[in-house]
This record gives C-alpha cells, sequence and structure tokens, in this order.
C-alpha cells in the first residue's frame, strides 16, 4: 500500500472519530460510522425526528 493511500485511510479515520463524538451527543440517538456511509437510528416521535434531523445537519456543515 503507498504511503498516499495510508494518509488517506487515516486521515478517514481520524474524520470519522471527531464525527461520531459530535454525533453521539445527540440525545435518544444510535449512530455508526463506516468510512462514508453514516447509520442512524432513530424510536422518536416526527416532531423529535425532524429536531434531530437538523442538530445532525448543523453538525455536518460545521465539520466542512
Amino acid at each position: 500500500m503507498k504511503a498516499e493511500n495510508i494518509y488517506k485511510e487515516k486521515t478517514c479515520e481520524l474524520v470519522s472519530c471527531y464525527l461520531l463524538s459530535q454525533l453521539n451527543e445527540i440525545p435518544g440517538v444510535e449512530i455508526g460510522l463506516y468510512r462514508d456511509d453514516v447509520l442512524v437510528v432513530l424510536q422518536q416521535t416526527p416532531k423529535a425526528t425532524e429536531r434531530i434531523k437538523k442538530e445532525l445537519c448543523q453538525i455536518f456543515k460545521n465539520a466542512t
């Protein structure tokens, strides 16, 4: 494996860990990340789901 690929992989891991730490701050949400895939599990009311959606969007917006 080329050194460049290793750096890309490690960067991806670091960013994923950062995002996961931010996402885990949202109560009532189970979240999993793998590379560029995100899985979110909610058992909330539609109103609470919309609030959580806004929080998730804000976290990803702030990360860019």
